[in-house]
């Protein structure tokens, strides 16, 4: 089976039964999205939510969110991974970093989709044209990222297709999917509705070993520190920074 769209659903913080899991499975979901931490907390029913879409034989996936705190993406994105069973978070299709609230940092994306990095998933943001363009002001420099793009028109054919409404300098084939409704009753489980392109030959089972990690956060706070320099405009700081990192 070769890559292709097809329908998801985002149940967010409401659990998932294996009864309703099976449902969905029956009623033609593929894939099965569960936020993995809301900025301040994990929801409750995550593990046993993505356990039971696993069961039913869905393609599970999660996002993790990030918000204006002094926090830093990196810090999130540990306590999103933090209390995922290994074998479940290797059976996660995809993790994206949630963008949508106001105020939040760019240091703070690029410092959560390294971190993702470092655990083995690739780089995708989940966002809307409302916060990326009129919280963010529509940076373009995440298009290393993959897009998971929100556009409740309540149809699933892309609004991406329509220029109007392309942001941050994706393209259509950016996008990995599109959230095109909120909340409602999808086969029993109350979630919102998804398009997802998806390569069904190709489902990560990442190895990552505590060397790789201990390397990796150190490239994260190596890249954090460079980017909070190079935005308060420290030039001096940020050359004296760079000297020391690289043992000079």
């Amino acid at each position: 089976m070769a890559k292709q769209w097809v329908p998801g659903v985002d149940s967010s913080f409401d659990p998932l039964t294996a009864d309703e899991a099976v449902a969905l499975r029956k009623a033609g979901v593929r894939i099965y999205t569960q936020c993995l931490w809301d900025s301040s907390k994990q929801p409750a029913p995550r593990v046993i939510s993505l356990r039971n879409a696993l069961n039913a034989g869905l393609i599970i996936a999660g996002y993790i969110s990030v918000d204006s705190s002094e926090h830093s993406g990196a810090w999130h994105v540990d306590q999103g991974r933090a209390g995922i069973p290994d074998d479940i978070w290797a059976k996660l299709a995809f993790v994206a970093v949630d963008v949508e609230l106001p105020g939040i940092k760019l240091v703070t994306i690029y410092s959560a989709l390294e971190a993702l990095r470092l655990y083995g998933k690739d780089p995708l943001i989940y966002t809307s044209y409302h916060a990326w363009v009129d919280y963010l002001g529509n940076p373009l420099t995440f298009t290393f990222a993959k897009l998971w793009n929100a556009f409740w028109d309540k149809d699933s054919n892309l609004a991406f297709e329509n220029s109007r409404w392309r942001y941050g300098g994706w393209t259509l084939e950016s996008l990995i999917g599109e959230q095109y409704t909120g909340g409602e009753y999808v086969a029993g489980q109350y979630a919102d509705r998804d398009v997802f392109y998806f390569d069904f030959e190709v489902i990560p089972d990442p190895a990552i070993d505590a060397a790789n990690i201990a390397l990796l956060k150190l490239r994260i706070a190596i890249l954090e520190t460079s980017l909070r320099l190079l935005l308060d405009g420290n030039i001096i700081g940020l050359m004296q920074f760079a000297k020391w990192a690289s043992g000079g």
